[in-house]
């Protein structure tokens, strides 16, 4: 979680000679972050391609993640868009409880206009790590991301 070592963060995002991708759940932010948060736009500017990603699980229907109701966190998460839009991505790692609610999910990302990747399995959460999604699940996600690729092309 790169919010935690400002200074390495900042000498990352001043001295790094080209692309440069930089991935947090975003949990600490403070001012000093929203300012460093500011060069991402400034580097891309100057063709230093940089991207950051946030990992975040707001709307997901698992009750162990309780974000359903995250406003804090939205507020959050809009703020880092406002300093680095259009280079962030946020990562959404969905668990098989989520899969019903894809729709809704993805909805609640795109009415805010932010970038989403959907992944099946995540490096780990609070509790450990998530398990991927089943073969049925997998299937799922493929055939509403192709649904989807298909009605914005129309």
């Amino acid at each position: 979680m790169p919010t935690r070592n400002i200074p390495a963060l900042k000498a990352v995002i001043e001295h790094a000679p080209s692309r440069l991708a930089i991935s947090t759940n975003g949990q600490i932010v403070n001012g000093e972050i929203y300012t460093l948060l500011e060069q991402i736009p400034k580097r891309n500017n100057a063709g230093l391609v940089t991207i950051l990603q946030v990992s975040c699980d707001l709307g997901g229907a698992s009750s162990s993640r309780g974000t359903m109701n995250g406003s804090a966190l939205e507020e959050r998460l809009l703020r880092i868009k406002s300093k680095t839009d259009p280079y962030l991505k946020v990562k959404f790692t969905l668990t098989e409880e989520d899969l019903p609610h894809l729709q809704t999910i993805t909805e609640w990302y795109w009415d805010r206009g932010l970038l989403l990747q959907i992944d099946y399995a995540d490096g780990g959460s609070d509790g450990g790590m998530y398990p991927g999604l089943s073969a049925e699940g997998q299937r799922i996600v493929y055939e509403f991301a192709l649904t989807e690729l298909f009605r914005c092309l129309d």
